[in-house]
């Protein structure tokens, strides 16, 4: 579930920016690689182990195009490694879950003029789904909220999204209103964990909806952005498998919602300050009876600001602070369900030569990370190199 909130959030990122894409150039690349590790003062408890740390070493990549004045279609992934560090005597003491992410194909053109944009995807199964007991133990550490993996699920099976967006002036507001359908095959998720399936499972998705407003004015020499995305799910079924039985069940996740504001500064001293605002809440779900699952519910804040430091297209200086406030899922008792309390400051610098901008950059963050079983200070180093080529 968590995957289909992230596209959420990268849909409502494009919804408000939309009509800036078409003014790029022809050909966009960029990579990230990126290297992130975890330390919990105490072990976390994960079934009969503990957890001591966690690391993921990571290669984002995204390719864009255009063709001709009115479409751009893209490509992005990523491969990686994750591992973490368990006190488990009979396995060993490091698990590890490795490989290449999905692939997601991307077209978005406009239809008319610039007051209707239809956007295609596909998402390309070339992620791992059935995993061995090992890597989904590193799955369900990895994929938690509260770490904020670069890399979160690998694969969530063949899928596919339309939508459509439309554009509007209203007084000194640019609005954009957009829907958009998504539909996915069998796989082995991790919601599965969250709804307390320690089995073998499968899980048959419902479709999703997808709603989205942004919208987008000028404060003085500043610059407002407002989004909200709002998610209806469908019935999901579960098959469960144990002891060459197998067993249906189904439930279907809560409307969840999302609100993000955005604020440009215009500053004669730190050049694209930016703060940033956002607060998604997902209801509880419901079981195959259609009873709500207690402790199922989350909400989660993060607030943050960035801003660089330097001459426009000279070697620059770039900082950022941020905190976060995630409630978790009492549903679930380890890594997933898992709430934090945390802030985090950014260190990084701008490299621009001719068409090519390097952005090496390395986050500290120190928090509380609690789960139903303890509460534990976490910290989580990331090291990281963005290189965009236009």
């Amino acid at each position: 579930m968590f995957p289909r909130r992230m596209a959420a959030a990268a849909g409502l990122a494009l919804l408000v920016q939309a009509p800036a894409l078409h003014g790029q150039s022809t050909h966009t690349v960029v990579a990230s690689p990126t290297v992130q590790s975890w330390q919990f003062n105490d072990a976390v408890p994960l079934d009969a182990m503990t957890v001591k740390s966690a690391t993921q070493i990571s290669l984002p990549f995204l390719i864009e195009r255009g063709f001709g004045t009115r479409w751009r279609a893209s490509a992005s992934g990523a491969v990686f490694s994750s591992s973490i560090t368990t006190d488990s005597a009979l396995s060993g003491t490091t698990r590890s879950l490795s490989g290449l992410t999905d692939v997601r194909l991307r077209a978005t053109g406009r239809l008319i003029g610039d007051a209707l944009q239809l956007t295609v995807g596909v998402n390309v199964p070339t992620g791992a789904t059935g995993l061995s007991v090992i890597e989904n133990t590193v799955l369900r550490v990895i994929a938690a909220p509260a770490l904020g993996a670069q890399v979160a699920v690998p694969g969530t099976g063949l899928g596919g999204t339309v939508g459509l967006l439309s554009a509007h002036t209203v007084g000194p507001w640019a609005l954009a209103l957009g829907a958009s359908v998504e539909k996915r095959g069998t796989y082995s998720p991790v919601e599965a964990t969250i709804a307390g399936r320690s089995a073998s499972t499968e899980l048959a998705p419902g479709g999703t909806a997808h709603l989205s407003l942004g919208a987008d004015r000028l404060l003085g020499a500043n610059r407002l952005t407002v989004g909200v995305v709002g998610d209806l799910y469908g019935t999901d079924e579960i098959h469960a498998i144990a002891n060459g039985a197998s067993k249906t069940d189904t439930y279907q996740l809560g409307p969840t919602g999302l609100i993000a504001i955005t604020l440009q500064i215009a500053s004669t001293r730190i050049r694209d300050l930016t703060l940033q605002f956002s607060d998604r809440y997902r209801s509880s779900f419901k079981d195959g009876a259609g009873v709500v699952v207690e402790g199922s519910s989350g909400n989660y804040i993060e607030l943050g600001g960035m801003g660089t430091l330097g001459t426009p297209g000279r070697p620059s200086l770039v900082l950022g602070l941020d905190v976060r406030q995630q409630s978790g899922l009492p549903v679930d008792k380890s890594f997933i369900g898992a709430g934090l309390t945390a802030a985090g400051a950014t260190v990084g610098a701008s490299f621009p030569q001719g068409g090519v901008e390097w952005r090496p950059s390395v986050r500290l963050s120190m928090g509380t990370l609690k789960t139903e079983q303890l509460s534990t200070a976490v910290r989580s180093i990331t090291a990281g190199l963005t290189i965009s080529a236009r």
